[in-house]
């Protein structure tokens, strides 16, 4: 006799927007329930995610890291699911594929000066409201 399966299926996507002075860079990931009718039983209230939005440099190294961290947010919210099957896109190694190719990319990511900048005069203002 078959037992109702609870599925989960995660994804995960990155944009760079190159601007004039930096990148902003959107990464994020996020899985959601598969639910089966009748009983629509649910593990969470909610699809989980996690996201992140970075300022950095310019540099040709930016999609190739922003791959590999998309892929650790897909796995850890994978790995915290608490459902029976847990579908994943792509294969088994794409995960290797991209965390190799950011390990060995030939410039490593620097924040961009900017953001530094304007989190500094940002803590400034604030101080001198206060």
């Amino acid at each position: 006799m078959w037992s109702r399966w609870f599925l989960c299926y995660r994804e995960g996507s990155y944009a760079i927007e190159k601007l004039l002075s930096a990148d902003m860079v959107a990464i994020a990931g996020v899985a959601v329930e598969g639910l089966t009718p009748p009983t629509e039983k649910r593990h969470w209230p909610k699809p989980h995610h996690f996201s992140k939005v970075l300022t950095v440099s310019h540099n040709d190294s930016t999609a190739v890291v922003s791959r590999a961290i998309m892929m650790s947010m897909e796995l850890i919210i994978a790995n915290r699911a608490p459902h029976d099957v847990i579908f994943l896109d792509g294969s088994l190694t794409t995960p290797f594929i991209y965390f190799n190719q950011a390990w060995y990319c030939k410039k490593p990511i620097q924040p961009s000066p900017f953001q530094k900048e304007s989190g500094n005069n940002y803590k400034k203002r604030r101080s001198e409201h206060e």
